[in-house]
């Protein structure tokens, strides 16, 4: 496992997860070990922030597929239905913010009223 990061190799390796790869195929199709990239990706901030913005596009790609495919009338219908599926799960979870499901909690007291929170010594 290489321990040093290679800029080159990791700077291609997000170009390709940015073009709609997966980290696996991007890595290697570059010749870079999943494992020594989780490695770089971890210890350099600006690679970690370059690779979510990478899989954040990746999402997006992804979504845009999904418009192709359930435009495509000769893809059989329950072939199709599980392909857009994969997608939008998928890009869901890249893209939590923007895509995926808004879950909200809201904690309150009796008849709405604020919660009362008591500390025993």
């Amino acid at each position: 496992m290489q321990s040093q990061m290679d800029a080159d190799k990791a700077s291609a390796v997000i170009a390709l997860i940015d073009s709609g790869k997966s980290q696996r195929a991007a890595c290697a199709e570059i010749g870079v070990g999943e494992a020594t990239f989780r490695l770089w990706k971890d210890n350099d901030p600006v690679l970690a922030t370059q690779y979510t913005r990478a899989c954040e596009a990746r999402g997006l790609l992804l979504a845009e597929e999904a418009l192709e495919i359930a435009d495509n009338l000769e893809i059989p219908s329950d072939h199709k239905r599980l392909m857009l599926d994969q997608r939008k799960w998928f890009s869901s979870k890249l893209n939590r913010g923007l895509l995926g499901d808004k879950i909200a909690a809201e904690v309150s007291g009796p008849n709405g009223e604020a919660v009362e929170i008591k500390w025993k010594d």
